[in-house]
């Protein structure tokens, strides 16, 4: 297969340049689907916090959230964004997936472990497991360095593999009882080369994700707003410019 010519014309563009992130293939992919059937599970399956309708378990849910949020004295900038809904713990289709920003689905894993030790019952152990595994993965990512120690290289390893054959299981389980619960999605694919392959050849996925590339993309959005069309490139680089270096 021929190489684009755009590709060709990228100076020192190699194929180990093409990476998988972090942000959009587990925060934004596999994260969002895991709390998101952690907390249908809890809230809404369960009723742990009571409510007669889907939205009061919901809305409740959000509640104990902000308290948890407040015990942890989780960061500002890490946490939900206005309220939880049900539209944005279910998809329009009907799947449990969290519609939230990227950061803050990464610091709700240990929010939906800490759901499942509470309210969990002996029949989600292999729900726990998977959450456990995802937390898990990101306390290594946080403690790590740029490239991993040989124990990390080991663990993220036999943990991605582990989520991946966890998470399967409990996707044919819900397709065995005609349940929209634990959807399986071709991010999982790509979670499991993160772990196993990518994080052992070229370090810890925390230093090559892309939350600053989509920070300086809004920034950008905004400059561009203020920007007459004929000119627009230009200004909207300039005005970065001026932004960034005031």
């Amino acid at each position: 297969m021929a190489i684009p010519a755009l590709l060709i014309c990228i100076i020192g563009f190699r194929l180990e340049c093409v990476a998988i992130d972090a942000l959009h293939t587990v925060d934004l992919g596999v994260a969002s689907h895991i709390v998101g059937n952690v907390f249908w599970l809890i809230a809404v399956k369960k009723k742990a916090f009571g409510g007669t309708t889907q939205d009061e378990q919901i809305k409740n849910l959000d509640s104990d959230m902000k308290k948890w949020y407040a015990r942890t004295k989780t960061a500002k900038m890490s946490t939900v964004q206005g309220k939880l809904t049900k539209d944005r713990v279910r998809t329009s289709k009907g799947w449990p997936k969290l519609k939230v920003k990227a950061a803050a689905t990464r610091h709700l894993s240990g929010y939906a472990l800490h759901l499942l030790t509470i309210y969990g019952a002996p029949e989600d152990e292999p729900v726990r497991v998977v959450c456990q595994l995802l937390h898990r993965f990101n306390e290594i990512l946080k403690e790590e360095s740029q490239f991993f120690s040989q124990r990390a290289k080991d663990e993220i390893a036999e943990l991605g593999s582990n989520l991946c054959i966890l998470y399967s299981g409990l996707s044919a389980a819900a397709l065995a009882k005609k349940e929209k619960m634990f959807k399986m999605m071709p991010k999982l694919h790509l979670f499991d080369h993160l772990c196993v392959l990518q994080a052992n050849e070229i370090g810890n996925p925390r230093f090559y994700w892309t939350y600053a590339d989509e920070d300086l993309v809004g920034l950008l959005v905004e400059c561009a707003e203020s920007c007459h069309v004929k000119t627009l490139a230009a200004s909207a680089l300039f005005k970065w410019l001026h932004v960034y270096y005031k």
